[in-house]
């Protein structure tokens, strides 16, 4: 489905006010996230590569109709890898207010030669991935039944808060002798999510571990190391949006669950 005109605006990255951050991540199972949205697959030329143009033009377009700014010269290109095998481009353009129509131009031309060369980076990474052991295809029987709980959770929810679970509460609901995650403080359950958040991230999904928060009253919130685990695979989430990005997240996960089959 094409990105609307909003979403496109939400997404847009300005480093400030004249300097647009078109960013793309290509992750280990060729899922594409453009500025921090699941945006599609590499899985074939044509569609896997058809929302990064279309998001492209349509963040130049909504900062030029919008904002009045016109991209001046060639964009600045950045590249950077994720210890875990993720790929991301900056393609960072720099905008102003007396520019035209044939920067634009320029951009696209420019933009071409260069996701071509991201596509020839993604290949190169997936043949040295390829020579490495391939990743368990399905998580161990626990940890799935964790995830099939979650996945329950999400399905059921009218709202954000009602897909939330305290750590102990998601514990005592699956595992309620405490053989895989014993102790008053779950111990393991941790690294289980952080499985489960692996699994679905090379999937291509949203991260279901986000609906599992802290216990206690007030704002429910994941554990302070849960931003930190998200980072490691790769994923985009800038300092200081930490709390926005797990809400949308959670948004994301009841949206994707309530729309998809089993999986």
């Amino acid at each position: 489905m094409p990105a609307t005109r909003d979403a496109l605006a939400r997404e847009s990255i300005w480093l400030d006010e004249r300097t647009l951050d078109f960013r793309v991540s290509v992750g280990r199972s060729r899922s594409v996230t453009i500025s921090r949205k699941q945006a599609g697959f590499t899985d074939s030329p044509l569609a896997g590569w058809v929302s990064v143009w279309e998001h492209l033009a349509g963040q130049m377009d909504i900062a030029m109709k919008d904002r009045g700014l016109y991209p001046a010269g060639p964009a600045t290109v950045e590249w950077r890898e994720a210890p875990t095998g993720g790929i991301r481009l900056d393609f960072i353009i720099r905008m102003v207010p007396d520019g035209g129509l044939s920067g634009a131009w320029q951009i696209i031309m420019q933009f071409a030669r260069v996701a071509e060369e991201l596509q020839k980076r993604v290949a190169a990474r997936d043949r040295d991935l390829a020579r490495m052991p391939a990743a368990p295809a399905k998580l161990p029987a626990h940890v799935e039944e964790l995830r099939q709980f979650l996945i329950v959770l999400a399905r059921k929810a009218t709202t954000p808060d009602d897909a939330l679970i305290a750590y102990m509460d998601l514990r005592d609901q699956v595992d309620p002798a405490g053989a895989h995650w014993p102790g008053a403080h779950a111990r393991g359950i941790g690294k289980a999510l952080d499985q489960i958040a692996a699994f679905e991230h090379d999937n291509g999904r949203p991260m279901l571990a986000a609906l599992v928060v802290r216990a206690g009253r007030g704002r429910r919130r994941p554990a302070g190391g849960w931003a930190t685990g998200v980072r490691a695979l790769g994923v985009e989430i800038p300092e200081g949006g930490e709390d926005a990005f797990w809400r949308e997240q959670v948004e994301a996960v009841i949206a994707y669950w309530q729309h998809a089959g089993d999986d």
